[in-house]
């Protein structure tokens, strides 16, 4: 999944929990209803500009709207070992913005390979 795609799925969430239409959060933007339903649908990408004028309107960071800690397309462990990797990775992203970003360009990956490099940048840290 790409960084767009994790962005218009979490501006789509903000926008209902925040109780808006599209049609209110194109206001607030000062962008046309429709832009908001290409941005949603993913046939048009969203620019930095935006991001950062989105993240205002729902007081969080571009980094948060990227990629929501709920939504980390980390498989389920098969293994003991796996499922204490894992957890090693999750905490990690929480405290390390190197390591979180690590993960956001590494999405595609093995999972395996990304939690490899998150270990080593753990213990080099």
């Amino acid at each position: 999944m790409e960084i767009n795609d994790w962005a218009r799925m979490n501006i789509k969430k903000q926008r209902k929990l925040a109780k808006m239409t599209q049609k209110e959060f194109a206001d607030c933007l000062q962008v046309k209803h429709s832009t908001v339903s290409l941005w949603e649908t993913g046939k048009i990408p969203i620019s930095l500009i935006r991001l950062d004028q989105i993240c205002e309107i729902f007081h969080m960071t571009v980094e948060d709207l990227i990629l929501d800690e709920k939504e980390f397309p980390i498989p389920p462990p098969t293994t003991e070992t796996e499922g204490e990797e894992k957890d090693i990775l999750v905490e990690n992203m929480k405290n390390r913005p190197e390591i979180r970003e690590l993960y956001k360009v590494s999405i595609g990956c093995e999972p395996k390979d990304v939690i490899v490099v998150t270990n080593v940048l753990y213990d080099l840290g």
